[in-house]
């Protein structure tokens, strides 16, 4: 398999961060944590930003403040936003919802701040709420649902458009005739 790196952007383009240099990398080196491949963790944090738009990352760190581990949340297991008035930090507050996410990311259950877990959003309005794809979605369903009830509505009488035509002259015998046949 392909390793996953992070890169740096340079001015001739781009290069790998060496693990030694930055602890995110070691972590992509070895794996996210002891549970998880970098390459699975990728398709779950996909797959969340494809289906609900958000997805959550959570750090375990040491009491010196170095990364020992990161895990991915799905967005169920994230129940509330509140702000701090006083420092006017964000907290998440996190509910593992199974055994399996109990033993992933159990360590980070409770309120958590934006220093260790990062909120990663596709489309939002306000910066905070996101749109699904799901919800942009709704809409152009709904849209189609009407105009395949107007289709049925229009053409519930058999298909004959309920139109009246009037000729202030009045129609022809022969112009008559081929409206007969076409009927």
């Amino acid at each position: 398999k392909t390793k996953i790196k992070l890169m740096r952007r340079t001015p001739n383009g781009a290069e790998a961060v060496l693990p030694a240099e930055h602890p995110a990398a070691e972590l992509l080196e070895r794996g996210p944590n002891e549970f998880t491949s970098t390459a699975d963790f990728l398709k779950v944090a996909v797959g969340q930003l494809a289906i609900f738009s958000e997805f959550f990352v959570i750090s375990r760190r040491d009491n010196r403040g170095n990364l020992l581990e990161f895990s991915g949340v799905p967005k169920a297991s994230v129940l509330e936003a509140t702000v701090n008035e006083e420092s006017r930090k964000l907290f998440y507050d996190i509910q593992p919802q199974s055994r399996y996410e109990k033993i992933l990311f159990g360590w980070a259950m409770g309120q958590q701040s934006t220093r260790d877990l990062a909120h990663i959003k596709r489309r939002s309005m306000n910066g905070l709420t996101v749109l699904s794809t799901m919800s942009a979605a709704s809409d152009a369903i709904k849209l189609l649902s009407n105009m395949n009830d107007q289709q049925i509505n229009n053409f519930s009488n058999g298909g004959l458009p309920q139109v009246a035509f009037t000729f202030p002259e009045g129609l022809t015998e022969p112009q008559f005739e081929r409206l007969k046949k076409g009927l």
